[in-house]
């Protein structure tokens, strides 16, 4: 239970730091043919050259799921992986272990259409993934995300060379009266 504390609290942390996850369909700008991958701080300049808008994919997401590890076997996902996506369309993504929070992926996302994202990486854990435009296949409802995306190198910087695929699910604000009784909400 204190986990699960902490780890909201990270959460809320996060969203706080990030920005406001209100909805906001304001900006929609003409797509542009030059490369998506900006230098250093200029994510937001590209972001408004691209005509898709970010807002359903605004909030806070946790990744649920199977993946294949190294062998091709399917393994558990790590819970307590979590995805904050910013009007902005900045994300975060973050995963909650016995020894904290550790920040694996950030940039941004620039949506091509109602089926394919990038994501324009500007830190990751696997360098080889530092400033690459990840072409991401989607399907995105009301409360999943599920992404394939092709990956050609390891943390490690071995060749991995396989597609990717990933569940989503996107948290909620509980209703009344749902945790009345669990000590992880104790306010």
């Amino acid at each position: 239970m204190k986990r699960l504390a902490i780890c909201l609290c990270f959460i809320i942390s996060m969203v706080v730091s990030g920005g406001a996850i209100a909805q906001n369909n304001d900006t929609k700008a003409v797509k542009s043919n030059e490369s998506p991958v900006p230098p250093m701080g200029l994510e937001s300049a590209t972001i408004s050259k691209w005509k898709n808008s970010i807002e359903p994919f605004v909030g806070v997401w946790s990744l649920e799921g199977v993946v294949l590890d190294d062998e091709s076997k399917e393994q558990d996902t790590c819970l307590g992986t979590f995805m904050i996506i910013n009007t902005d369309a900045s994300y975060t993504i973050f995963v909650y272990m016995d020894g904290g929070a550790f920040i694996t992926s950030q940039g941004v996302i620039l949506v091509d259409s109602s089926y394919e994202y990038l994501e324009v990486i500007s830190h990751h854990m696997n360098k080889s993934l530092v400033g690459v435009s990840n072409r991401i296949d989607y399907k995105l409802d009301a409360d999943h995300l599920e992404k394939s995306f092709w990956i050609e190198k390891d943390k490690r910087g071995h060749d991995y060379k396989r597609q990717v695929n990933e569940t989503w699910r996107r948290a909620k604000m509980p209703a009344p009266g749902d945790y009345d009784n669990n000590p992880a909400f104790p306010i």
